[in-house]
């Protein structure tokens, strides 16, 4: 039986620790394999309002390389350390970490790596950044075309 590919978009919080534990319960049920994927939210590294408002004015605005590799080596350690210190074992996995604009990355890398299920964790959070703004997990769940599965973090087990 061909196992079966399951991304993971994880963040660095310490509730990303719960998400991944489910993560492994599920993938073990199912024969998966788990690619934990982390996007660094290219918009944080410049200032947003200046950036973002007149990209006229910064059409070529880009990291150093060797920040950006950086940036990218200290965020896979970050998770790397997350699964191991939750000895996630007996599942084979993987990390890979990118830049980008997290919601829009997502939903390209499940399509273009045909992943068969996409496991992603929503925190429940109901202020007004997230009711106007939306959220990564409803953009994902309305513009990609593969299964979603929703973890919804229990407020009671929040770190």
């Amino acid at each position: 039986m061909e196992k079966m590919n399951i991304l993971v978009p994880l963040d660095v919080s310490k509730n990303s620790n719960l998400l991944a534990k489910y993560a492994e319960e599920i993938g073990k049920r199912l024969n998966g394999k788990l690619v934990f994927y982390h996007v660094i939210d290219e918009r944080n590294l410049f200032t947003y309002n200046a950036v973002y408002s007149f990209p006229e004015y910064y059409p070529e605005i880009k990291v150093d390389p060797e920040v950006e590799k950086q940036i990218k080596e200290n965020t896979f350690n970050q998770i790397k350390k997350i699964l191991e210190d939750l000895q996630i074992k007996d599942i084979e996995y993987s990390i890979v970490v990118e830049f980008g604009i997290p919601y829009i990355e997502i939903c390209e890398y499940a399509t273009d790596n045909n992943f068969d299920l996409v496991i992603i964790g929503s925190h429940g959070k109901t202020n007004l950044k997230d009711i106007f703004l939306g959220s990564v997990v409803d953009y994902i769940s309305h513009h990609i075309s593969k299964p979603v599965l929703i973890y919804k973090i229990d407020e009671s087990k929040r770190i």
